[in-house]
């Protein structure tokens, strides 16, 4: 029997030189639209940052992501912010 998620996890990686010209919002809207599309049929999307990265912090919420709780991760020691994304 196969297994159907219906919940993904969205990160991005960018060089330094690659901050702040948008690339991150363009990817992870297409990565969004495609998620929630009527090919994936993702019904929840899940993010969080590094807690002193407060610009990815603010991008999530520019993607209408919504703050659910602050996570401990383990390889940094200390607790990230976590958020989600539900289809509109």
């Amino acid at each position: 029997m196969m297994r159907i998620k219906v919940s993904y996890e969205l990160g991005f990686h960018l060089k330094r030189e690659c901050w702040s010209q948008g690339y991150a919002y363009e990817a992870a809207k297409a990565v969004i639209d495609h998620a929630f599309s009527s090919i994936i049929c993702a019904k929840k999307l899940y993010a969080g940052y590094h807690p002193e990265n407060v610009v990815s912090g603010k991008l999530l919420k520019k993607l209408g992501f919504v703050y659910s709780h602050d996570e401990y991760y383990a390889p940094t020691r200390l607790k990230h912010p976590s958020y989600f994304l539900s289809p509109s």
